[in-house]
């Protein structure tokens, strides 16, 4: 039985948590700020923890085989110190395997995203421990699609915003040509993904994974034939991109147009080489589009 730690149980930590707990060969703990009694319920132990104390760190990890880090916020300085003294309890506790909260794009993109400068700090810091270390790489969830659906549950847990196309408005405002390649994935699959990879006798440093990769004129093509509706588009050049991120002063906005940029440059494609590895049934774009807005009730395995 492997001991797997996930820190932090937001969106996607959640769904890893939960899958996890679907595997009896895994014995699952939670760390959080906070107890989480349904999780608890459900089979994990839940630690909560202050990410600034060592000692209490290093308590929670002991016995941990492997831990899953989901800890992110959108202070730099914060996920930055926060993550690495995780990840010095890790090695005083004995943890044999590390993930750092990748789950985005290509590593190109983390340069392009300035609140994600700080994964590359976690990251090297995590390969100089010596810990055996993968990045889990995701390209865009497709959740944010199920934004202003007409069935709840397909956004699980993700923030409740439409990115690049608003169906609820019938309308997409799509980085570059349209033609740029994007990996596409429900959290619910990455939860999966990254359950089963646990099991796999040794991690490669890097493991994408993905449904499928494709690009915005075909989940736009995709989104018209589900619903019936026209879907008006707006096309953004890179060129305009980088111009609007650069006078930009909201930092909330100048992240959702940075992530744009990235789509626009073809950092939002990941090589899916998890799928490889293990077994996993994903949903695709067009089985999402049809649970969520087609006439079926949605319905995605929790």
């Amino acid at each position: 039985m492997v001991t797997v730690a996930v820190i932090s149980c937001g969106s996607v930590g959640t769904q890893i948590i939960q899958s996890l707990l679907r595997l009896p060969q895994h014995r699952v703990v939670v760390l959080s700020r906070t107890p989480q009694p349904s999780l608890t319920s459900l089979g994990a132990i839940v630690h909560p923890v202050t990410y600034t104390s060592l000692p209490e760190l290093t308590t929670a990890l002991t016995g941990v085989h492997t831990v899953i880090s989901c800890l992110y916020t959108f202070s730099t300085p914060v996920t930055i110190s926060s993550t690495l003294l995780v990840l010095q309890a890790a090695q005083a506790a004995g943890v044999s395997r590390f993930a750092p909260c990748e789950f985005s794009y290509s590593r190109a993109g983390n340069t392009t995203m300035s609140l994600y400068a700080a994964k590359e700090t976690i990251m090297d810091a995590v390969v100089a421990s010596g810990l055996e270390c993968t990045a889990f790489r995701t390209g865009q969830f497709m959740n944010y699609l199920a934004h202003g659906a007409p069935r709840e549950g397909g956004l699980a847990g993700c923030r409740d915003f439409a990115f690049i196309v608003d169906l609820e408005k019938g309308v997409a405002e799509i980085p570059g040509m349209g033609e740029e390649r994007v990996t596409m994935v429900t959290t619910q699959d990455v939860g999966r993904f990254v359950a089963e990879a646990c099991g796999l006798e040794r991690w490669e440093t890097e493991m994408g994974m993905g449904a499928e990769t494709t690009c915005y004129n075909e989940v736009v093509r995709e989104a018209e034939r589900v619903t019936g509706r026209k879907v008006e588009v707006m096309y953004r050049s890179r060129d305009e991109l980088e111009r609007m991120v650069e006078e930009e002063g909201d930092e909330g906005r100048r992240f959702y147009l940075q992530a744009m940029l990235s789509v626009a440059k073809g950092e939002a494609e990941v090589e899916m080489r998890l799928n490889e590895l293990v077994d996993v049934k994903t949903t695709g774009v067009r089985e999402f589009l049809e649970m969520w807005w087609g006439e079926e009730k949605g319905e995605l395995v929790e």
